[in-house]
């Protein structure tokens, strides 16, 4: 055999049908993928070139889309249009042999597809589990970024399994309706009668975000969104102080909270927030009290001392005035707390640092910050630092439960001044801090 009867017969083979699963298969060039879902074959990469296998080829609407039958299409006409965006050919048969109703219905068919993905419908879907690796992926960097710690990555990860039990790791994301997820409590509980309803509002939490990163990133269609049944919660009885540890690992967040703003609004709410838990944890001042202050009753002075040898370190205290209309106790007072730097860098990045301007004031106008926010804002630190799945329960609240503890422990400040600089009574202090009271106690008693 000649070296040119060798070339033909090569090209011979590559240009006709394959066999695959008991079909004949078109050229690859011709035909990339078959996948059947019901009437759609999807990703059909199709050479405008290789014309030899369809026949009444029919141009629609000016030639934004064709019609076309094949030798296995029992004579009913297959429609076929380029999607774009997806990068893709969109295939369906028509189920007509009669060639005025399938440009009939072609044209409609169009029509049709050009309004769904001009909302953002994709129809190229991947799996739930596709999904859900790309989205941990996205977690996994921010980790690494320092905006979320790895305990609040493993939380999310452990949600998500839930999350795959629930819709079908194999699942494609278009196959689920954002309705299904209002069986998702009962769900849970059938499978986990112990869960509690904080868990499952955490885990709403992840799924929401999931969602909205596969709607921004163009794994989901735009209208996707799950819809969850309302539950509704208690307030705790028990406020809790923060643990040293706890408290700790918030400090550490909040310091690079701020990087993760969405836009410049967010940014400077995330500093303000993250400043007023600071100053709140250092100065014991109820949310109320610390929210409406002014800066004509801020006064910051530092502070250094000698050890003989060097300047220790610089301390930044600061007084805060309680003017009796806000207190809670309707007596004006005056708080305390080593926390003058967060008030000075309140100053470098707020627009409003006039005397009766408010210490904590909106992005736009310098007026209140309304409660909302406040709230709305602590919701995200405890569940994205990973505190919501502590063991323990956290609230502005926490951080006034703390400093009094902190300086009950310390035995610096005895529970007459301590009560004074919170504004409560040494009976409220002896109720809520007894224990710590009686071993401070202790301790000096028995001191030598």
């Amino acid at each position: 055999m000649t070296d040119k009867e060798k070339i033909s017969q090569r090209n011979t083979r590559k240009n006709s049908p394959r066999k695959v699963g008991g079909f004949k298969r078109l050229p690859h060039d011709i035909l990339k993928a078959d996948t059947l879902i019901g009437d759609e074959v999807y990703n059909r990469g199709i050479n405008e070139e290789d014309t030899d296998w369809r026949t009444n080829k029919i141009e629609i609407l000016g030639g934004v889309a064709v019609i076309y039958t094949t030798p296995r299409s029992g004579g009913n006409y297959q429609f076929r249009m380029w999607l774009p965006d997806e990068r893709k050919y969109f295939w369906k048969s028509l189920r007509t042999s009669n060639t005025e109703l399938a440009i009939k219905k072609a044209e409609e068919l169009y029509i049709a597809t050009k309004t769904e993905t001009s909302k953002g419908y994709k129809y190229y879907a991947i799996t739930f589990s596709s999904l859900v690796e790309h989205y941990k992926d996205h977690q996994r960097k921010r980790v690494n970024r320092g905006v979320i710690t790895k305990g609040r990555y493993t939380t999310i990860t452990s949600q998500l399994k839930h999350f795959l039990d629930f819709v079908g790791a194999n699942t494609k994301v278009t196959q689920v309706t954002g309705v299904a997820f209002k069986d998702y409590y009962a769900f849970r509980q059938n499978k986990h009668p112990e869960v509690k309803d904080t868990t499952l509002k955490n885990e709403r939490s992840t799924f929401t975000n999931l969602y909205q990163y596969g709607r921004d990133n163009g794994y989901l269609n735009l209208d996707s969104h799950p819809k969850f049944e309302e539950l509704r919660f208690t307030a705790p009885s028990k406020r809790n102080a923060f643990l040293d540890e706890d408290y700790r690992s918030l400090y550490t967040y909040l310091n690079r909270w701020e990087k993760d703003g969405e836009d410049e609004r967010d940014v400077y709410f995330r500093k303000l927030i993250r400043d007023f838990i600071f100053i709140k944890a250092n100065t014991g001042i109820r949310f109320g009290e610390l929210k409406v202050i002014r800066w004509e009753d801020v006064r910051v002075f530092k502070t250094s001392s000698e050890d003989g040898r060097k300047l220790s370190k610089e301390r930044w205290t600061a007084t805060a005035r309680i003017d009796a209309t806000t207190a809670k106790t309707r007596r004006e007072r005056l708080a305390i707390g080593e926390c003058g730097r967060f008030f000075e860098r309140i100053k470098e990045y707020s627009p409003y640092t006039r005397a009766k301007d408010f210490v904590f004031a909106d992005f736009k106008g310098g007026s209140q910050i309304e409660k909302t926010n406040f709230y709305r804002y602590w919701d995200k630190i405890i569940n994205e630092s990973g505190l919501r799945d502590c063991g323990r329960t956290y609230t502005y609240y926490s951080l006034r439960h703390y400093y009094a503890t902190k300086r009950l422990q310390e035995g610096r400040i005895d529970i007459y001044a301590l009560s004074k600089v919170m504004g409560t009574s040494v009976k409220n202090i002896e109720d809520h801090y007894g224990q710590i009271v009686i071993t401070e106690m202790r301790d000096y008693i028995t001191r030598r």
